[in-house]
This record gives structure tokens, sequence and C-alpha cells, in this order.
């Protein structure tokens, strides 16, 4: 009794264990082959990237420049004089216009010095006017004035203001009718600083 109740216990077990051996195995092959087979592969998402393209900055153009080419000092011809020269000598000449004509500046000279004012283009009747004139001269200087009328006469008014000589030698009355006009002239103050007066009127005829 005992020897066959071991027998079944023992067909039993060993049947059980080929069960198992058999699900062992076919767990193994299983295991085998989904080890074999290819792994799935994920969907590749692609992105798209937008480039920024930065907009180049302008060309500034070269400007070419021309150098300057640098001016050179005018090189007086003849020295040049100031108004007031450290000469204190001067000349200051009151002209006056009494006869019935006007009087048209023809010239004037003044060779050694400036004019400070200068004589003017014309005279009308019954005016008068003050030109003076400086000198760089330390001997002294002279002066002129000259008028023309439309009678045919001409008047020159002259100032010499030297060292030693301070008059009015050499004015007169020109042109075709001399006798027409007279001039009065006097000497108001000597050297260095002259001034004189001239009037010019009718001739007594």
């Amino acid at each position: 009794m005992n020897t066959s109740t071991n027998r079944r216990r023992t067909v039993a077990l060993v049947g059980t264990a080929a069960v198992l051996a058999g699900l062992g195995g076919a767990a193994f092959g299983l295991a085998i082959h989904e080890a074999q087979k290819p792994a799935a592969t994920a969907p590749i998402q692609t992105i798209a990237v937008h480039k920024t393209t930065t907009p180049a900055s302008p060309i500034t153009p070269v400007i070419h420049t021309t150098p300057v080419t640098p001016t050179k000092p005018v090189t007086p011809t003849q020295p040049v004089h100031p108004v007031i020269p450290d000469y204190s000598g001067m000349i200051k000449m009151t002209i006056t216009n009494n006869t019935d004509a006007t009087l048209h500046l023809d010239g004037s000279d003044n060779p050694y010095g400036d004019w400070i004012v200068s004589p003017q283009s014309e005279l009308a009747p019954g005016a008068s006017e003050t030109v003076s004139a400086s000198t760089w001269n330390q001997k002294g200087f002279g002066v002129d004035v000259t008028y023309d009328a439309d009678n045919g006469s001409s008047v020159v008014f002259m100032a010499n203001n030297y060292a030693g000589q301070t008059d009015t030698s050499g004015t007169r009355v020109d042109g075709s009718n001399t006798s027409h006009w007279v001039v009065q002239a006097t000497v108001d103050q000597g050297a260095p600083d002259m001034t004189a007066s001239y009037t010019v009127m009718p001739g007594l005829l």
C-alpha cells in the first residue's frame, strides 16, 4: 500500500516537473524571440528652424577731400601808413564857394601823406567843406585840391606844412577866365597842425 502510494506520488511529481520544465522552456524561447524582435522606432519629429537675417548696415560712401592750399600772405607793393601817424603833422582846409557856380572836383594830391577826410566831388554855390590830411614824413608835407567850373575857370587850393614853413602859397585861379574869380586864403594855425581857410568869390570886374 505504501509502495503504490509512493509510486503515484513519484509519477505525479515527475509529471509536474515535466510540465514545469516545458513551461520554462516555452517562456525562455518566448523571451529569446522577443529579444530578437527589432525595437519599435519612435516617429521622428521634424522641427522647422526659421533663421532671422539681420539686414546689412548701409555702406557710408568715402568722401575724398581736396587738401587746402594755404593762402600766401599778400605783400603790399607800397608801405601801409596809419591814418594818424606817429608824426603829429596835419593839415585841415576849410573851403567855401561864394560863387553862383557849382564847383566840380578835378583832382587832389597828397604825395607824402594820407587823406583823413577827402574832398567832396562837388561844392554847390554857398556851400563849405573841411578836408584834412596827415603825413608820415618827419619833414612835413603839402597838399592841393583843384575844382573846375562850367565857365572855364578852375581853382587850386594849396597848403604847405613844413618845418619853418606854413602857408597857402600856390593857391590860385586858373583857366580861360582867371579874372572872373578870386580866392582869399588865410592860415589860422601853424605847424605842426596847420589849419587854413579858403573862400572863392567873384572877381572885381
